[in-house]
Protein backbone atom coordinates (compact mmCIF):
# COMPACT_ATOMS: atom_id res chain seq x y z
CA UNK A 1 0.00 0.00 0.00
CA UNK A 2 2.96 2.43 -0.27
CA UNK A 3 3.36 1.81 -3.84
CA UNK A 4 6.34 -0.02 -5.31
CA UNK A 5 8.12 0.72 -2.07
CA UNK A 6 9.11 -2.44 -0.38
CA UNK A 7 7.19 -4.71 1.72
CA UNK A 8 7.89 -6.21 4.65
CA UNK A 9 6.64 -8.17 7.72
CA UNK A 10 8.42 -10.36 10.30
CA UNK A 11 8.58 -11.75 13.81
CA UNK A 12 10.21 -12.03 16.82
CA UNK A 13 11.35 -15.48 16.32
CA UNK A 14 11.36 -15.72 12.06
CA UNK A 15 13.30 -12.44 11.32
CA UNK A 16 12.06 -10.02 8.73
CA UNK A 17 10.87 -11.23 5.07
CA UNK A 18 10.71 -8.62 2.04
CA UNK A 19 9.26 -8.18 -1.27
CA UNK A 20 9.22 -5.78 -3.89
CA UNK A 21 6.11 -5.17 -5.44
CA UNK A 22 5.91 -4.40 -9.25
CA UNK A 23 5.36 -0.74 -10.53
CA UNK A 24 2.01 -0.65 -11.97
CA UNK A 25 -0.69 1.77 -13.09
CA UNK A 26 -2.76 2.12 -9.90
CA UNK A 27 -6.94 3.01 -11.11
CA UNK A 28 -7.63 3.45 -7.53
CA UNK A 29 -5.94 3.16 -4.04
CA UNK A 30 -9.38 3.20 -1.80
CA UNK A 31 -8.74 -0.24 -0.05
CA UNK A 32 -5.57 -1.49 -1.00
CA UNK A 33 -4.34 -2.01 2.48
CA UNK A 34 -7.36 -3.53 3.72
CA UNK A 35 -7.36 -5.68 0.87
CA UNK A 36 -3.54 -6.36 1.42
CA UNK A 37 -3.97 -7.23 5.04
CA UNK A 38 -7.22 -9.45 5.07
CA UNK A 39 -5.13 -11.32 1.89
CA UNK A 40 -2.08 -11.44 3.98
CA UNK A 41 -3.72 -13.14 7.40
CA UNK A 42 -6.31 -15.53 5.13
CA UNK A 43 -2.85 -16.95 3.87
CA UNK A 44 -1.54 -17.38 7.21
CA UNK A 45 -4.78 -18.79 8.42
CA UNK A 46 -4.22 -21.56 5.43
CA UNK A 47 -0.89 -22.17 6.96
CA UNK A 48 0.24 -20.74 3.79
CA UNK A 49 4.44 -20.43 3.94
CA UNK A 50 5.51 -16.73 4.86
CA UNK A 51 6.50 -16.42 1.54
CA UNK A 52 3.81 -17.35 0.01
CA UNK A 53 1.40 -15.27 2.09
CA UNK A 54 3.64 -12.19 1.79
CA UNK A 55 3.12 -12.99 -2.00
CA UNK A 56 -0.56 -13.34 -1.96
CA UNK A 57 -1.15 -10.30 -0.26
CA UNK A 58 0.93 -8.28 -2.58
CA UNK A 59 -1.02 -9.91 -5.83
CA UNK A 60 -4.20 -8.94 -3.49
CA UNK A 61 -3.62 -5.62 -3.15
CA UNK A 62 -2.55 -5.22 -7.21
CA UNK A 63 -5.57 -6.73 -8.71
CA UNK A 64 -7.10 -4.40 -6.27
CA UNK A 65 -6.00 -1.22 -7.33
CA UNK A 66 -5.21 -2.20 -11.33
CA UNK A 67 -9.16 -3.25 -11.47
CA UNK A 68 -11.85 -0.57 -12.75
CA UNK A 69 -13.90 1.46 -10.03
CA UNK A 70 -17.33 0.38 -9.79
CA UNK A 71 -19.39 3.48 -10.46
CA UNK A 72 -23.04 3.05 -8.77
Amino acid sequence: TDGTRMVSEGGQLSGILSALPAAITAKRVTGAGDVFMGSHINAMLCESSREAGLERAILAATQHITSEVNKL
